[in-house]
């Protein structure tokens, strides 16, 4: 149930929403940049689409000439490290990596959005971490905190599918722990020094509600967050869109 849901939200795309919030805050990479380490941001991409990956990399490329850098993708899962470690100690080519990754069956989308956000993480000696998972129940055990008004972001890309009024909160504790996953898997790999940078599905990133909500319970970090293309798509107030 909650994996079909998750299917629908998260392959959603950005524009398809019936009504879309404009009131975001256009931006430059320049300003999403000006911030002093150590810090954590978080970047949302509309997954396998070149120029927000190309941002990305701009953005990887900048900071990595202030200091270190930390970047986690989603679009690498956690049990494919072992190829990130091989690519960023040079005994592998860019060229075996979407064989060894299975990246069309894992990720699925285009692997030329991503190589070049891969070798300049590798030229600029960044750390490579995969933090792709499977979207799981939270654990009996465990606690994960939403925040208010939290599902009002997540029905805007269902259209006219929505969840039942009876599962909003079960769906809004589905999502913010699969957020939660992300964000710890990341901070996890960081070892708090220069930035971290974390590359999801922008789903995770807009209106503030997912992984950066997320960073900041599990983090006495420094958190920021962009989205990193206008596409005139969704956006909420302060969410910052890179123009």
């Amino acid at each position: 149930m909650w994996l079909a849901l998750a299917a629908v939200a998260f392959g959603q795309d950005p524009s398809d929403a019936a009504s879309v919030p404009t009131t975001c805050i256009k931006t430059s990479i320049g300003r999403v940049l000006d911030f002093d380490a150590p810090a954590v941001l978080v970047l949302g991409e509309r997954k396998g689409t070149l120029p927000d990956l190309s941002r990305a990399r701009k953005i990887v490329k900048k900071l990595a000439a202030r200091g270190p850098v930390t970047v986690a993708i989603q679009a690498v899962r956690t049990d494919h490290q072992t190829v990130l470690d091989q690519l960023s100690a040079g005994t592998i080519p860019i060229e075996q990596v979407p064989g060894l990754l299975d990246w069309e069956n894992s990720w699925g989308f285009p692997f030329e959005a991503y190589q070049p956000l891969l070798e300049t993480a590798v030229s600029t000696k960044s750390k490579l971490v995969g933090i792709g998972q499977d979207f799981t129940l939270r654990p009996s055990d465990q606690i994960v905190q939403s925040p208010p008004g939290f599902f009002q972001i997540l029905a805007d890309p269902m259209g006219d599918n929505p969840v039942p009024a009876e599962l909003e909160s079960k769906y809004v504790e589905f999502v913010s722990w699969a957020a939660h996953g992300l964000a710890n898997t990341a901070l996890s790999a960081w070892d708090g020094k220069g930035v971290l940078v974390i590359v999801v599905d922008r789903y995770f990133v807009e209106g503030g509600g997912g992984v950066p909500f997320q960073v900041q319970q599990l983090s006495q970090a420094k958190v920021s967050s962009a989205i990193l293309v206008d596409a005139e798509s969704r956006c909420y107030p302060g969410d910052f869109v890179i123009r």
